[in-house]
């Protein structure tokens, strides 16, 4: 079978003159050729489709916080339609508890209790605990708890958990981000990839805070005394308070120029650097050193230097790389493809991390297209090859050809599947 060429090479074809000049060409091919060029379009959509399946499985699996449950991807409006930025985080676990049992002591607390929820004061406060031990300590945010977890976690009934979670909803003390909701299909099958067992649905995620009339009933500290004048005694003496303030305006001087020079990294960019950093071997050095040996009574050993992920985000940032278009896997997977063709492998120890990977991303050019994008610019060209063959007129197949159509298209999904299995045994 001769080749088909569209124009000569290099030369470009108009998006709206292509599907005219593919059906010029395919015109004159017999029934068996059109036929073999409809199974090989198809085999490519197949192929892009699987492409793009596995890419967004995992941008949807980026944001996961561990591996036991998948939770609802990030959102920027809670359903009442407030931004999710603008919801301050709580003072911490305990000074959030406290905040709830002051305003349960309030008035307005005892009649929502009694007229909306009609639950006691004390279940509430076992609700309100055992949302918080579940919550991000730092933020006081993803929240993402089932209510039959958190009836276990409190020793509560659902029921008693939902009417609890209704009286610290209207006291401002819970923010629901976004409701709970069954999965999509794309969404199970992430959820499928990231525990290995199937999900159809999530729970909502809530953040807790404190508003601010509740934050008005924290009790405010006692003055000092005025026997308590005396400044803090140190090694050289005691200071006085005119040098102590001199100190703190100094500080404050320094603390402000610091914050107006430093400019911060995109966010981008630390995820993604943070992503490579855990699917490389021996990048994740520095990390695992800090987990291990940042303790508060562990003295740190000299042999191993520590070293911040900021230094491995601005080797990102050096190379070209666009972090809102390539992903970690995009960039793990081209530093494989070109270990594979040179010859070269992930070392279990690397001594600088920082000049080995700036050394391993400028051996590439980085400002081609994804391979999202790839994907999804070969499907809209099988698309457009699809429709231009099947629009061209021609005779009715017969049952032998019908047959022998079904037999090829078969042949050719087998062949493209044992390719697929052969390139996952090599990986």
């Amino acid at each position: 079978m001769g080749v088909l060429t569209l124009d000569a090479p290099g030369s470009r074809v108009a998006e709206s003159d292509f599907p005219r000049r593919l059906t010029a060409l395919v015109a004159p091919l017999s029934l068996e050729l059109r036929i073999q060029l409809v199974s090989a379009v198809a085999v490519t959509l197949i192929d892009a489709a699987d492409r793009e399946r596995r890419h967004r499985i995992a941008e949807l699996n980026l944001e996961q916080r561990g591996k036991k449950s998948w939770h609802l991807p990030p959102v920027k409006l809670t359903p009442a339609g407030r931004p999710v930025a603008t919801v301050p985080c709580w003072p911490g676990r305990q000074a959030w508890l406290r905040d709830v049992a002051a305003a349960l002591d309030t008035d307005s607390a005892t009649r929502i209790r009694q007229s909306n929820a009609k639950v006691a004061a004390a279940t509430v406060l076992a609700v309100a605990t055992a949302h918080a031990h579940f919550a991000e300590t730092r933020t006081g945010r993803h929240m993402v708890a089932s209510l039959a977890t958190l009836a276990k976690r409190s020793e509560l009934s659902i029921d008693q958990v939902r009417r609890g979670r209704r009286v610290l909803r209207t006291l401002g003390l819970l923010v629901d981000l976004q409701l709970g909701r069954r999965l999509t299909g794309i969404e199970i099958q992430a959820a499928r990839h990231l525990h290995g067992h199937t999900q159809t649905g999530a729970a909502s995620e809530i953040a807790l805070t404190t508003p601010a009339r509740i934050a008005a009933l924290r009790p405010k500290p006692a003055p000092r005394s005025a026997s308590d004048t005396s400044a803090p005694l140190s090694p050289l003496g005691f200071f006085s308070g005119s040098e102590l303030a001199k100190n703190r305006r100094t500080q404050r001087k320094k603390r402000a120029t610091t914050n107006q020079t430093t400019t911060p990294r995109p966010i981008s960019l630390q995820r993604v650097t943070a992503e490579l950093v855990s699917k490389s071997r021996g990048l994740d050095q520095t990390a695992k050193y800090l987990k291990k040996t940042c303790h508060l009574d562990a003295a740190r050993p000299s042999t191993a230097p520590v070293r911040h992920l900021g230094a491995l985000c601005d080797v990102i940032a050096a190379a070209g790389i666009d972090t809102e278009r390539f992903t970690a896997e995009h960039i793990k997977d081209a530093l494989d493809l070109d270990g594979r063709r040179n010859g070269l492998s992930w070392p279990d120890r690397i001594a600088n991390p920082t000049k080995y990977l700036a050394w391993r991303l400028g051996r590439l050019d980085w400002t081609g297209p994804t391979p999202t994008e790839r994907a999804t610019a070969d499907r809209e060209r099988a698309q457009l090859a699809l429709r231009a063959a099947t629009a061209s007129s021609g005779p009715a197949a017969s049952a032998e050809q019908r047959t022998l159509a079904r037999q090829q298209f078969a042949e050719a999904l087998l062949s493209s599947k044992r390719r697929r299995t052969r390139a996952v045994e090599i990986q």
